[in-house]
């Protein structure tokens, strides 16, 4: 067996070398690359730049985004009974797209550095699509298979050999059994009414009150309970009303569309992967066969489930009564537009609630805007103002009321402080006199769920990652936690305590929960404008922001420069950053404090308009919000409904 291996773990590269008569190995899993060992495994995403990964998930964005413009003009609307508007996807679509044209692209970009000859694929033996999400791939499938079951290898001979492979169990296990760390961090509020929940008669009590529906649930959510309870509401869970893979027919991958627009669809999807530039002609023709696959199991996900999820709507209308209300954080999916459509259909009230402080910040939720919850709500509660006016700028039919309520109370600061860090620290091992500076990664691997927009390449992460570690933290005083983002993407994606350099100063925390450990740093160092970062500065703690133009992205250059004001910035992009960071780091305790207090008159001013909100109970805001919606006893109609912007 001579030519080409493509590998996806330790088990399939072993697979490969077995059989003997290999020329050279690729992969795409930066934790296989090696230089080591019988035979070097090449890492074939090496071949895409920076640049390139990032004009690669800006064309996947837009892709996404023209999509929905032929499901918005074709009939299926008019079928299903809803607003064009409620059939956009591009939220749960660009993430196929991204991920397989960045996959297929640095695949391509490798076959072509190497001479003509078969390519045999040793990969995981797990399904292509994912059981789950039957419109994206599998989280741990290479797409390899697929890819060559549509001719991407062109006159190459090919074969694929499933290898069986390790999987984890779970991807994302950061749950915690310990109850004082959960109750140290949540307001008093939220403690006395579970415990209320608890009490002999509670049942029949809440029973009096008027319902409210909680459809998913985020900390402002859980925040809001008990105030809604005050304000004589009774919050009743809905479970899901966006269905999913359960709604799809077996075997059905493709229906929904009428004949014109499907033709519409494929031609757009060819012409857009022709011009990434990245393919040939039958490798480019391939990417769309696959790519019109995961879309047509979208669109008939989205037409075959219409009818179980307008059913959920009406159970819901009976449940709430006339008027009433429902609280989310975001009904997504294929079948989440077309939810909000039947429960508005039903004459109720959807308020959304913000999930974290991306949107405002970051410019791939900007470029994502039109399929935020702000499309479809009649009512969106935000962190903060600077959110709200982005959220207002969503292309949608009607209007939708933005209004700002503030970070939860327990994200914004710390909660019986004193307590949280002694029981951070004891749980980490730090004694009470070690400095700790924690390094909270948001630079996550993607796998096959790359967001598109500035998403970086894998190998950049694990570079940057190494050089961190090995280079940056190995060199300063302080003791020094490492937090890698909790979650798996690759069928061999080993823990970094077993991979990564070991320095005596470093401790790995693995899939630990950032909210129960935040507590014990001195200093904090992230990037990226997530949901983490409010969990960040609520600590109170000097913050090192590792800041770039290319991967994941603030909004615009004034931000940055706020940015820049406010917290203790490096830029990523200089080659020298790694020195500048240990720099900045490797000083007395004191003088980093010293030159964040600096800081903070253009802290407070950054964190009230754009993170954090206005001060106050963010609980207690939200309450006021929803209970001006909610219908009083027996009242019809629906107070409140989509009106101006405020």
């Amino acid at each position: 067996m001579a030519g080409i291996a493509l590998v996806d773990s330790p088990a399939a590269l072993g697979q490969a070398l077995a059989g003997g008569g290999i020329d050279r190995i690729l992969t795409d899993n930066p934790f296989l690359e090696t230089t080591a060992g019988p035979q070097p495994v090449r890492n074939a995403e090496r071949c895409l730049t920076t640049d390139a990964a990032s004009e690669l998930g800006r064309a996947a964005l837009e892709l996404a985004n023209a999509v929905d413009g032929v499901l918005e003009g074709s009939d299926l609307a008019q079928r299903l009974g809803v607003p064009p508007f409620s059939l956009r996807i591009a939220g749960t679509t660009s993430r196929l797209i991204a991920s397989l044209l960045h996959r297929a692209a640095a695949l391509s970009a490798a076959l072509a550095e190497v001479a003509p000859g078969p390519v045999h694929v040793f990969c995981a033996d797990v399904p292509d699509w994912d059981p789950a999400l039957p419109y994206v791939l599998s989280r741990f499938a290479s797409p390899a298979p697929l890819l060559a079951a549509a001719g991407f290898f062109g006159d190459r001979d090919v074969s694929v050999t499933r290898v069986p492979t390790p999987i984890p169990e779970t991807v994302n296990d950061t749950a915690i059994r310990a109850l004082a760390p959960r109750l140290a961090m949540v307001p008093a509020a939220m403690i006395a009414y579970e415990l209320a929940q608890r009490l002999p008669g509670a049942v029949r009590l809440l029973g009096r009150r008027r319902p409210i529906g909680i459809a998913g649930s985020n900390e402002a959510i859980r925040e809001a309970l008990p105030h809604l309870l005050a304000r004589g509401l009774r919050p009743l869970p809905l479970g899901s009303l966006a269905g999913g893979a359960a709604d799809l027919p077996p075997q059905q991958e493709r229906g929904g569309l009428d004949g014109p627009a499907q033709h519409r669809l494929d031609g757009l999807v060819g012409t857009a992967v022709a011009a990434t530039g990245r393919f040939n002609g039958r490798q480019a023709a391939a990417v769309a066969a696959v790519l019109g696959q995961g879309i047509a199991r979208a669109v008939a996900l989205l037409a075959a489930g219409a009818p179980a999820v307008e059913r959920r709507a009406a159970a819901a209308a009976a449940t709430l009564g006339p008027g009433g209300v429902v609280m989310t954080n975001g009904l997504f999916g294929p079948l989440g537009g077309i939810a909000y459509a039947y429960l508005r259909r039903q004459g109720l009230t959807i308020v959304d609630l913000e999930h974290g402080v991306t949107t405002g910040l970051a410019a791939l939720s900007a470029a994502r805007i039109d399929c935020s919850e702000a499309a479809r709500c009649d009512a969106l509660l935000v962190s903060s103002d600077r959110a709200a006016r982005r959220f207002r700028q969503t292309r949608r039919e009607g209007t939708v009321t933005v209004a700002t309520v503030g970070l939860p109370d327990q994200t914004r600061r710390l909660l019986r402080p004193r307590l949280q860090r002694r029981l951070a620290r004891r749980r980490l091992g730090i004694a009470p006199g070690d400095s700790l500076v924690m390094h909270v990664s948001t630079l996550l691997y993607h796998g096959n769920a790359r967001p598109g927009g500035g998403a970086p390449a894998e190998w950049l992460i694990h570079d940057t990652d190494r050089t961190l570690i090995g280079d940056v933290y190995a060199r300063i005083r302080h003791r020094v936690a490492f937090k890698p983002y909790p979650t798996r993407r690759f069928a061999y994606q080993p823990d970094y305590a077993d991979c990564m350099p070991r320095p005596a100063n470093l401790l790995f925390l693995g899939d630990q929960d950032f909210r129960y450990i935040r507590a014990a740093a001195d200093v904090i160092v992230t990037s990226t404008p997530t949901s983490t970062l409010g969990w960040c500065v609520g600590t109170g703690r000097p913050l090192v922001y590792l800041d770039s133009r290319i991967v994941n992205p603030l909004e615009d250059e004034a931000l940055r420069q706020r940015f820049a004001t406010a917290f203790l910035v490096v830029d990523l992009d200089r080659p020298d950053w790694p020195s500048a960071l240990a720099q900045l780091l490797d000083r007395p305790l004191g003088a980093i404090e010293d030159d964040w207090q600096a800081r903070a008159a253009a802290r407070r001013s950054l964190l009230a308009e754009a993170i954090c909100g206005p001060p106050g109970v963010t609980g207690r805001r939200i309450a006021d919000a929803v209970a001006g919606r909610a219908p009083a006893p027996g009242a019809a109609g629906m107070p409140g409904r989509a009106g101006p912007d405020r």
